[in-house]
């Protein structure tokens, strides 16, 4: 109960603040274009790669060779060699096949499987099932609460949910804390990171020593605890947020 009363008023909070202090905040298509004109090197880390294109917030960017690098992660395999034909002419793009975590150890990644997804929005085009190809997850439930989401799209959608539901498969991938990397001093450096909720265990691999001028993650479930953890951690560490609170890409700055 007091659980909920903290986020109704959590609630209340963020929509004043989207509509006032924040009302002129960045939001994200506007602060990429913000970042990308910027005319100091950069350097972009992006925490699921996913295949580079579909729902890429950056892929136009990295289209055209500029005066920065990139590191994309993306452990999961059909994906990761999708990244590698997509940017296999770009010195300036390295592509690593790992989750970003500060436990160092091997663990099983739940996903759709890729064939299956292609078939349905071939069968069913107005549906729009390619999003689904974003749908991974270490906790098979999310891969399938994703799935249950989209309900919405209507009665094909629902006659085909069970034969997605049959074809979640699995795989092992190796991790990779981010406090391994070595963030250069002398540029901007961004950090984009879109993990279907293991936004914090990205957030944990950091030392927060490193030099990152902006973080941008996907806060779906702003009033659940994992968030609020999220929120504290980077108010510990100086990073102010600069992204509209309403919208489900938080975007926060260092403060140096």
């Amino acid at each position: 109960m007091i659980e909920k009363i903290n986020n109704f008023f959590l609630k209340i909070k963020r929509k004043i603040l989207s509509k006032t202090i924040y009302k002129n905040n960045f939001k994200t298509p506007e602060f990429y274009n913000f970042y990308f004109s910027q005319t100091e090197k950069k350097y972009i880390v992006q925490v699921g790669g996913n295949d580079g294109i579909q729902s890429d917030p950056i892929r136009e960017y990295l289209k055209i060779r500029g005066n920065y690098k990139a590191i994309i992660f993306e452990p999961i395999q059909y994906y990761y060699k999708k990244l590698i034909l997509l940017y296999n002419d770009r010195e300036d793009i390295s592509i690593k096949q790992f989750f970003v975590s500060n436990n160092k150890e091997e663990n099983n990644v739940y996903f759709i499987k890729p064939e299956i997804i292609d078939e349905l929005n071939i069968k069913y085009p107005k549906n729009g099932w390619l999003h689904l190809h974003g749908c991974g997850s270490f906790d098979k439930k999310h891969v399938e609460d994703g799935i249950e989401r989209n309900s919405f799209k209507g009665t094909e959608y629902s006659r085909d949910t069970s034969e997605l539901s049959n074809h979640i498969v699995s795989e092992s991938v190796k991790s990779f804390p981010l406090k391994d990397l070595n963030f250069p001093t002398d540029s901007l450096n961004l950090l984009i990171i879109d993990v279907q909720f293991y936004e914090l265990e990205v957030l944990l691999s950091l030392s927060f020593n490193e030099k990152i001028d902006y973080i941008i993650y996907e806060d779906v479930f702003p009033y659940s605890l994992e968030s609020k953890k999220i929120r504290k951690l980077l108010e510990k560490n100086n990073y102010k947020v600069i992204g509209r609170l309403s919208w489900i890409d938080q975007i926060y700055k260092k403060v140096f």
